[in-house]
C-alpha cells in the first residue's frame, strides 16, 4: 500500500473518531440543555418547585461530569472503558442507564424481555454500547412526550443472538429508508445525521447486522442479530 493510500485510511479513521465524539458528547450535551430549559422555565414561578430544580440540578450536574469522562476517555483511546458487567444484557443496562437522563425527561415507559443467558460476554463492548445507546436516544427523540413506549428485547435461537429496540414514536417515511445510512441526513431539528451512520460503522466493524422495521406514525424497530460462534468478539 503507498504512503498516500495509508495516510487516506488513517485520514477516515479520524474523521470517524472525531465524528463518534461529536455524537457521544452531544447527547449529554442535549441533556444539560433540556435541563436548562427546565429550569429557567421554573424560576419564572413566583413559588417555584423546589424537588424539579434540584433534579434539574443533579441532571446538570451528572452530564457534565460524563462529557467530562467522554473527554478522558477520548485521550486515553485504545484502552476500553471499563464495565461492571460486559454480557449483552448488561451492555444494555448500561445503555438504558446513560439514556436515563433524556428517558426521564420525555416520560418515556420502559419495557424490557431479556432472555440471553446473563454470561454471554461481548469484549468489544464499547462498540455495542455506542450503537445500543444511539438507538435507543433516536427512539426517545421520536416519541412524543409522556406517550412514549420503548421496547427493549434480547433473545436467542441456535445459531445467534438478537437484539430488538422499539417504540411507538413518528415513525420513518418510506422515501428516507434508503437515506438513513446516508451522512448528514437527517430530518431533525438541529440534528447532524451521524447517530445512524456511527452505529451502523460500529456494528459492520464487529460483523453484526442491523436491520429496520418502520411505519410512518406507528413507530419503528431496530434488529441487531450476530451468529453464536461470533459472540466473544
Amino acid at each position: 500500500m503507498s504512503i498516500i493510500k495509508i495516510k487516506a485510511s488513517k485520514g477516515k479513521i479520524n474523521k470517524a473518531n472525531q465524528f463518534t465524539m461529536v455524537h457521544e458528547l452531544r447527547n449529554p450535551l442535549t441533556n444539560v440543555i433540556l435541563s436548562c430549559d427546565y429550569l429557567l422555565e421554573e424560576i419564572k414561578n413566583k413559588n417555584p418547585d423546589k424537588e424539579t430544580l434540584s433534579k434539574s440540578l443533579e441532571i446538570i450536574a451528572r452530564n457534565c461530569s460524563r462529557m467530562n469522562q467522554l473527554i478522558v476517555d477520548f485521550v486515553q483511546k485504545g484502552q476500553e472503558s471499563k464495565s461492571l458487567d460486559n454480557s449483552i444484557n448488561g451492555i444494555l443496562e448500561e445503555s438504558l442507564f446513560l439514556a436515563s437522563d433524556r428517558i426521564n425527561l420525555k416520560k418515556v415507559a420502559i419495557e424490557k424481555s431479556f432472555c440471553i443467558d446473563k454470561s454471554v460476554p461481548l469484549s468489544q463492548h464499547d462498540n455495542f454500547r455506542i450503537a445500543f445507546l444511539n438507538i435507543i436516544i433516536n427512539a426517545v427523540e421520536s416519541m412524543e412526550t409522556g406517550k412514549g413506549i420503548l421496547q427493549i428485547t434480547s433473545s436467542e435461537d441456535k445459531l445467534s443472538y438478537s437484539v430488538k429496540i422499539a417504540d411507538n414514536g413518528s415513525g420513518i417515511r418510506e422515501c428516507d429508508k434508503t437515506k438513513l445510512f446516508q451522512p448528514f441526513f437527517t430530518r431533525k431539528i438541529g440534528g447532524l445525521g451521524i447517530g445512524l451512520v456511527i452505529t451502523r460503522n460500529l456494528l459492520l466493524e464487529v460483523n453484526v447486522s442491523l436491520h429496520v422495521k418502520s411505519k410512518l406514525g406507528h413507530g419503528s424497530e431496530f434488529t441487531i442479530r450476530f451468529k453464536k460462534k461470533n459472540t466473544i468478539y
